[in-house]
């Protein structure tokens, strides 16, 4: 079953701000994570703490939310 995510929204709207820039547009299956998740019942990272470096704005956003929703801290 596929799940259509915050963090899915949160890459469309990158997707968009990278096509703005670059004045041309992004093939949507460039890349793994402009893909729906599927949905598991498992949290692989529960109780892992993690920390994200080298990324900002909308990446970071995306990295944060996709490790919380597998049950990163």
């Amino acid at each position: 079953m596929a799940y259509v995510s915050s963090i899915w929204l949160c890459v469309c709207v990158y997707v968009q701000q990278v096509c703005v820039e670059e004045g041309e547009l992004i093939p949507i299956d460039s890349l793994e994570i402009f893909r729906p998740l599927t949905v598991c019942d498992s949290l692989p990272l529960e109780g892992c703490v993690l920390s994200i470096s080298g990324y900002s704005g909308i990446e970071r956003d995306v990295l944060l939310q996709l490790s919380q929703h597998i049950g990163a801290t």
